[in-house]
């Protein structure tokens, strides 16, 4: 039982862990634009925690279905959820990114009221996170369905390489050749992307391997 728990469980704090290894060195830059942009920032990720507290709970919303059913032996029924859960969520995540687009100079003014550069700076970044949202839901599809088939060091494998590799890139090499607000939130779409057509071709070789028989089982 413990070595199933550290199976399963190392792999998927790690994964979690590189979002918030990653988020150092944005912060860095970010503090390089002083109080306005930290300001616009801290409203901006303050707004975010709500948004992401809808897309991140899909993730456990697939794993269970997924895992339940599997273990239940109900291969329609693993089929049938994960391809509802693209549909379903990636319903949800372009309605968030719309809401938080049109929406995001009002709720910035929640936080700074009458801060203009500030909110202008956090604009930057929600107009860039919109953008990732819906991504961010798929990626979470993907995610919870990996979990759900007992494949957590697949996780963990893309969202490091995915993410906390792509990001590092970024900021080393990408970032400081131009230096702006804009380059430094557009990271955040573009390796969404490469994370959800990762985990898609994952998904697909899991399924395809499911509906021939193979046993996932844990």
């Amino acid at each position: 039982v413990l070595r199933k728990i550290l199976y399963y469980g190392v792999p998927s704090m790690v994964s979690s862990a590189t979002f918030s290894f990653t988020n150092i060195q944005v912060q860095s830059a970010i503090n390089s634009y002083g109080a306005t942009g930290i300001s616009g920032n801290t409203a901006a990720v303050n707004i975010e925690a709500f948004v992401f507290a809808v897309t991140n709970s899909v993730g456990t919303t697939v794993s269970t279905f997924v895992g339940q059913c599997i273990g239940a032996n109900k291969r329609e029924r693993v089929l049938e959820t994960i391809k509802k859960s693209y549909i379903v969520w990636g319903i949800i995540g372009l309605a968030v990114s719309v809401a938080l687009f049109f929406l995001g100079e009002n709720l910035l003014g929640i936080f700074i009221p009458g801060e203009t550069e500030a909110i202008a700076f956090g604009e930057v970044r929600l107009t860039y996170i919109a953008i990732a949202t819906t991504l961010h839901a798929l990626i979470n599809v993907n995610m919870g369905t990996l979990v759900g088939f007992g494949k957590t060091l697949y996780q963990m494998l893309v969202n490091i390489i995915g993410v906390c590799g792509f990001r590092l890139v970024w900021m080393l090499i990408i970032y400081p050749s131009a230096p702006s607000p804009a380059m430094l939130y557009i990271c955040y779409p573009i390796s969404y992307a490469f994370v959800v057509a990762v985990g898609f071709i994952l998904v697909l070789k899991l399924t395809k391997q499911y509906k021939r028989g193979q046993n996932f089982n844990v």
